[in-house]
């Protein structure tokens, strides 16, 4: 019977996913798909597939290698779209493997239906973009971890850091999550220290394995030793927004203005003659920004608590009720979440209704993760566990991005947030458990 209940979910997953995407393709130009980033990833994913090379340095290339298999077959942006659908419910099924090894088969069942009517990952899954495959290897990385608490068995450590690796090639984030691994992999209970430190250093060394070749690969062709040359984009970026509210304007024109700075600066090819030199200049300023203004950059650091909202732009704009790239960021960061509302919906607020059993579960799934954090700290050791675990797979990423907020960043946070909404789903019904 709960067999039969994980594939009525998958199931569902599988309609709902469908259904957004082929209202996506089905725009003129397959447009809907598109974001400002997609270009990028694409013209990778065409050159790797077409000349078995990846000259293009901003993006990392875990999107064109997966993708490439794909384009080299068919050619064919639905391909594409079919392809990433399906690794977002595949995903879903690793996510229920991942939670049954910590919890139970019914604990896993729920985690597996928060994800599959969660509106993020649905609106998300269609679009040309990395954050669908991100999330798979993210959850595969949860779910080699929580094999390890629960076998102790050391290929699972060493899986676990790989994976990580092979997530970093895909979105230069999880560059630094081999450190909450190894933390998350040492405080593993009932085991020896010996092997609890063999366990961090296979999945150090199995990240390494996977990392290190491609950084080493652009630093050998001027590029820095660095997954890409994207980071320095938190220049026009983060540091757009902070100027805005230091300078009291929007980010629109801040980033304009310190993109034309950039341009400008960097015509001095015997300063700058590479990528890293680039790179590296475009870092060193946006630290300077922050040593300036440390409070108001704290401050956007840590309130960026819109990146949990569900992602309704992005499912209405797969619908073609609206049209991406209208400013709301800036409205956001400037005037906060309602004139950002007000903003990007207009008149047409009772477009939310549409969506409302969508919202109400992503809704359920913050407030029932808060509650597990709460109450659980009855219980020390499980407190302490699952409070890393927060840390370690959901603060990680949603701190990280910084001022910059967009609701998809939300996406490698969700495994960690399903499985303790669930727990809080199942402990309500059996109030004599942790």
């Amino acid at each position: 019977m709960k067999r039969y209940s994980l594939l009525w979910l998958l199931g569902a997953a599988l309609v709902l996913r469908g259904a957004f995407a082929l209202s996506a393709l089905f725009s003129p130009g397959g447009t809907r798909l598109l974001r400002p980033d997609s270009e990028l990833y694409l013209a990778g994913m065409r050159q790797l597939a077409d000349a078995g090379k990846l000259d293009i340095l901003e993006r990392a290339p875990g999107f064109a290698a997966f993708a490439s298999l794909i384009w080299k077959a068919s050619h064919s942006y639905a391909a594409l779209v079919v392809f990433f659908v399906l690794v977002s419910v595949a995903a879903l099924y690793i996510l229920y493997l991942a939670v049954k090894e910590y919890a139970d088969d019914n604990t896993a069942l729920i985690a597996t239906g928060f994800g599959a009517f969660h509106l993020t990952l649905i609106a998300n899954a269609p679009l040309l973009l990395s954050d669908t495959l991100f999330f798979f290897w993210v959850t595969l990385e949860f779910y080699f971890l929580l094999r390890f608490w629960k076998r102790k068995t050391l290929w699972c450590a060493l899986l676990a850091g790989l994976v990580a690796g092979i997530g970093t090639l895909v979105r230069p984030i999880n560059l630094l999550h081999i450190l909450p691994l190894t933390v998350l992999l040492l405080v593993t209970e009932k085991i020896k220290w010996k092997d609890r430190f063999a366990a961090a250093g296979l999945a150090l060394a199995a990240f390494c394995f996977a990392v290190v070749p491609w950084m080493s690969f652009n630093a050998s062709r001027g590029a820095g030793f660095a997954i890409d040359t994207n980071t320095g984009a938190m220049l026009h970026q983060n540091g757009a927004m902070l100027q805005a509210e230091v300078r009291h304007t929007s980010f629109e024109q801040e980033k304009f203005r310190i993109l034309q700075w950039e341009n400008a600066v960097f015509r001095d090819r015997q300063r700058f003659p590479d990528a890293a030199s680039r790179e590296k200049f475009r870092l060193n300023e946006y630290r300077k920004m922050l040593c300036a203004y440390p409070a108001i950059a704290l401050k956007q650091q840590l309130c960026n608590y819109p990146v949990l909202l569900p992602d309704a732009p992005t499912a209405l704009e797969d619908l073609g009720v609206f049209t991406p790239n209208r400013g709301t960021m800036g409205i956001l960061a400037k005037e906060g979440v309602a004139a950002a509302v007000r903003h990007y919906f207009g008149g047409r607020l009772w477009t939310l209704f549409l969506i409302s059993p969508f919202l109400l579960v992503a809704l359920i799934v913050l407030v029932y993760a808060l509650c597990r954090l709460v109450t659980s700290i009855r219980n020390f050791a499980v407190f302490c566990r699952e409070g890393l675990l927060f840390i370690g797979f959901a603060l990680y990423y949603l701190w990280l991005p910084g001022a910059i907020v967009a609701p998809r960043y939300q996406i490698p946070a969700l495994p960690v947030l399903f499985l303790l909404a669930a727990l809080w789903a199942v402990r309500k019904k059996s109030p004599d458990k942790a």
